[in-house]
C-alpha cells in the first residue's frame, strides 16, 4: 500500500463504497471490538481499495503476480527437454566430399537391434551434448565397405547445422585412410573404433568377385522382370543400363543374396524430374523353380508420375546385431530432397524398412 491524500469528493466517494463496513466494524460498543489492524484487514477483504484511517487515505494496490517457479518457466522451453544420449554405439554415414569426409550420424545400434536418432522435435541441445560426449576432436572411427572393414576416419571438428528440409543434426569432418582397392570416392559406414561387428564372410578374391558380378548382372533383370509384369509396368529397351545397382550380400547360409535397383527414364541420384519408375528388391537363396537360385523377399516400386521420385540406393551393409544377416542402410534420392532409410530382418523373419533421416523427401 501507498499512502496519499484525497479530495473531498474523493473522500466521499469512499465512504458510500465502504460505509458499511466501518459502521459495522467502528460503531461504538461493538461486541468484540477489532484492533486497528484486524479491521484493516476486515476493510481489504471486503473489497475496499480507497479506504481512510487516521486522516490519510490510503489505495490498495494488489501485489504483483508471483513469476513461475524455475521449473515451470524451463518446463515452456522445447530446448531444456532432457533427450538421453544413446548407451549403444551409434553408426554413422561418411562420404567423401572436396577432398574430405564428412560424417553424418545415424542410428544407435546394438545386439537388441537399432533406433534412429533424429527427429523434428530433438532440441539443439541434444547435438551439442552428442559433439561433446560422441564427436571429440581426434576420435577414431572404422570404414565399412561391402560389410567389411574398410579404412579408418579421424575427426577434426564438428558443428550442429542443419539443411533445408532437415531437422538439425550434427556433421563431422576428419580425414580417412582406406585400404587398397576401395574406392576413394565412395559412401561408407563408420562406427567408433573399438566397436567392431564382425565380418559377415571372408573379401573374396578377384576371381570370385568377378564372377558374383556377372552373377547379379545376369539374374537381376530375370528377377526384375517378373516383378514390373506383376505391377503392369513396361519393361525396359535396355536391361542392363536400367539396372542402376546389383550388390551380392552373404547370408548365413554361406550363399549370396542380391538386393538390386532398376530404373526407367531417369539415373541413380537426386534431381532430374517425376517421369519414369523406380524399382528396389532384395532377393535370398532358396530353391525356386526359375532357376534363379533366389527368391524376392521385399520390393519397393515407385511410380513417378503417381508418386514422385523415389529411388533407394545401397549404402553399404553391417551385421550388428550378430543374426547372421546383415542390416542395410539406404540412401532414396527425390528430385528435390534425400532420405536414409534401414533395411533390416526382424525376429520373425520378415524384412521391414525404418526411416532414419529425411531431408525434404
Amino acid at each position: 500500500m501507498r499512502p496519499r491524500r484525497t479530495s473531498e469528493l474523493e473522500h466521499a466517494h469512499a465512504g458510500r463504497v465502504c460505509r458499511r463496513e466501518r459502521q459495522q466494524d467502528f460503531r461504538p460498543g461493538a461486541r468484540g471490538q477489532l484492533s486497528a489492524l484486524g479491521a484493516l484487514i476486515i476493510i481489504l477483504a471486503a473489497g475496499c481499495d480507497n479506504v481512510s484511517w487516521g486522516g490519510l487515505d490510503f489505495d490498495v494496490v494488489p501485489p504483483p503476480e508471483r513469476a513461475p517457479p524455475v521449473a515451470e518457466a524451463d518446463a515452456e522451453e522445447p530446448e531444456s527437454r532432457d533427450v538421453a544420449l544413446p548407451s549403444d554405439p551409434v553408426l554413422f554415414v561418411a562420404r567423401w566430399d572436396g577432398g574430405r569426409v564428412r560424417l553424418l550420424p545415424l542410428a544407435a545400434v546394438g545386439a537388441d537391434g537399432f533406433a534412429a536418432l533424429h527427429a523434428d522435435d530433438i532440441p539443439d541441445g541434444f547435438w551439442r551434448r552428442f559433439i561433446t560426449e560422441r564427436m571429440r576432436q581426434g576420435s577414431e572411427y572404422t570404414l565399412y565397405h561391402d560389410g567389411r572393414r574398410a579404412g579408418t576416419f579421424v575427426l577434426s571438428g564438428a558443428e550442429v547445422t542443419t539443411e533445408t528440409g532437415c531437422p538439425a543434426f550434427a556433421i563431422g569432418t576428419g580425414e580417412a585412410e582406406l585400404a587398397d582397392r576401395v574406392p576413394r570416392d565412395g559412401t561408407f559406414l563408420a562406427l567408433p573404433e573399438g566397436t567392431l561387428p564382425p565380418a559377415l564372410d571372408p573379401a573374396p578374391d578377384s576371381a570370385t568377385r568377378a564372377a558374383l558380378e556377372g552373377r547379379n548382372r545376369r539374374l537381376g533383370p530375370i528377377l526384375a522382370e517378373r516383378l514390373l509384369r506383376a505391377r503392369g509396368a513396361g519393361l525396359p529397351g535396355n536391361w542392363q543400363a536400367a539396372l542402376a545397382q546389383a550388390r551380392a550380400f552373404p547370408t548365413p547360409e554361406g550363399s549370396r543374396g542380391l538386393v538390386a535397383t532398376l530404373m526407367v527414364g531417369d539415373t541413380l541420384g537426386p534431381g532430374l524430374d517425376d517421369q519414369g519408375y523406380a524399382l528396389f528388391f532384395l532377393a535370398t537363396p532358396s530353391a525356386d523353380r526359375s532357376g534363379t537360385g533366389l527368391d524376392t523377399v521385399y520390393t519397393a516400386f515407385a511410380d513417378y508420375p503417381a508418386t514422385g521420385k523415389a529411388a533407394p540406393a545401397v549404402v553399404d551393409y553391417l551385421d550388428w546385431d550378430r543374426d547372421g544377416w546383415p542390416s542395410f542402410v539406404l540412401e532414396v534420392f527425390g528430385t528435390v530432397g534425400r532420405r536414409f532409410d534401414m533395411l533390416a530382418r526382424d525376429g520373425e523373419g520378415e524384412w521391414t524398412r525404418t526411416p532414419l533421416l529425411s531431408c525434404g523427401l
